[in-house]
């Protein structure tokens, strides 16, 4: 601990004055002190009264251990002052936000970042407090300076957030988003960050619909805008809660409904191999909406060995999304396969695939290496392709790879088709609105 009450008797330390509000407001009854100690990191949370969708991007401090007893009565209109003695010079305080308090409501506050406290001298800094309003309600969200203070239980006080976007803010450390932390919980909900029962670090109390990793199985959402959609689905987290690896919940990948029909009468590791490719499970129908790619490939005929190259030439596609006004952006392909985690490449025996998508949503997939002596020439490999969308749903879109006859060089340059009917497609549960932002 390099931070404590400051004594008489020691020479090097810091002191810190709140200044009550001069722009009107309620005057502070009450000011608490939140030090941070460094080093800070960059990182979002989701306070709470935020979801998991609505983080706030900022600077992260973890709380000082000994500075919960920081709180003191205050006469209306007067100053107070806080002061710290360090173990040596230029012990440094990363961030320090004063919180005040009208009848227990906190009703102004005010920051300084990375003072130091004095060689041989007590170092003096001024804090002036503004009028700030809690970004619980979600009106104050376009306020310029917002706090917000929360802990695992009502009425506790263990992390603060501010938010301050006033002119006269600091700007030689400026940090508008700045954050002080319980240590190794970072999102103060009571459950450490490597908590079995934590199910998102930086979500307060966090109810996360199943994410890519947690994709097994195949659903229809029964209400909300895709009521009557396929989506693949996984177990929710909850914090608090184990998972339930036997529940289909609903995500937000949207997929084409021949999906459902494949996949989602199985359960375990037959849904699991089902949604990872989708096209292996048709029954024969051509009617599941996809892509698919023809990739080229060349071979020495004087070869003895008889090695396939596939050839690179990357291979592009528009994907088939619903445009609204402005037309949805699309950004993080993955692709998955048999017995294969989500990624940006697909790898089997020697054969790499990777895979990528423009903001204008042209999907684009290049080949490499050498084939196996267990991949055969005219193999195909079904997988599944995954896009995100700046509407917060995501594309799941069955994908077959087609590695054609080799040639004596790479004349051909390959070419990937959108495949199955139009009726297939995921158009009504992708076209959802924007959300609003925080």
């Amino acid at each position: 601990m390099l931070i404590v009450s400051l004594s008489a008797c020691e020479t090097s330390g810091l002191e810190v004055v709140v200044l009550p509000p001069t722009e009107g407001g309620m005057a502070p009854d009450q000011i608490r002190l939140f030090i941070g100690l460094p080093p800070d990191e960059d990182a979002a949370i989701a306070p709470e009264g935020f979801g998991a969708t609505e983080k706030r991007s900022g600077w992260v401090w973890v709380r000082d251990p000994m500075n919960s007893a920081d709180l003191l009565d205050v006469s209306p209109g007067d100053s107070v002052s806080f002061s710290f003695v360090a173990d040596s010079d230029f012990t440094e305080l990363g961030a320090i936000i004063a919180v005040g308090y009208t009848n227990n409501v906190s009703t102004s506050a005010g920051s300084l970042f990375h003072k130091k406290t004095g060689v041989g001298n007590v170092r003096v800094f001024e804090l002036q407090l503004y009028p700030a309003v809690d970004p619980r309600v979600t009106s104050n969200r376009t306020a310029q300076l917002q706090v917000e203070i929360w802990g695992a239980h009502a009425g506790d006080e263990t992390c603060v957030h501010l938010f301050n976007k006033r002119p006269d803010r600091d700007l030689v450390d400026p940090h508008d988003s700045a954050f002080i932390v319980a240590k190794d919980d970072h999102d103060c909900d009571g459950y450490a960050d490597t908590d079995a029962l934590e199910c998102a670090p930086e979500v307060h109390k966090a109810s996360v619909a199943p994410r890519l990793s947690d994709l097994d199985c195949a659903t229809t959402v029964t209400a909300g805008v895709a009521q009557g959609s396929c989506v693949l689905g996984g177990s929710q987290c909850t914090d608090g809660v184990a998972k339930d690896e036997t529940e289909c919940s609903p995500s937000r990948f949207c997929a084409p409904a021949s999906v459902c029909t494949a996949c989602q009468m199985l359960s375990g590791d037959q849904a699991l191999e089902c949604i990872r490719e989708p096209l292996s499970h048709t029954g024969g129908s051509t009617a599941m909406a996809g892509i698919k790619c023809h990739v080229p490939s060349r071979s020495d005929s004087l070869d003895p060995v008889g090695v396939i190259t596939l050839c690179g030439t990357p291979m592009t596609r528009a994907v088939p999304v619903p445009l609204r006004n402005p037309a949805l952006q699309c950004g993080n392909a993955k692709i998955t396969g048999p017995g294969r985690p989500f990624s940006d490449r697909l790898e089997i025996e020697g054969a790499r695939f990777d895979v990528d998508i423009s903001s204008a949503c042209e999907f684009q997939l290049t080949a490499s290496g050498d084939l196996g002596p267990n991949f055969p020439t005219t193999s195909t490999i079904n997988g599944l392709l995954t896009i995100d969308l700046d509407n917060l749903r995501s594309l799941a879109l069955p994908v077959q790879i087609q590695v054609d006859p080799p040639q004596a060089t790479c004349t051909n340059t390959g070419y990937c088709d959108v495949i199955g009917d139009l009726a297939d497609r995921p158009t009504a549960c992708l076209d959802v609105p924007r959300p609003t932002p925080p």
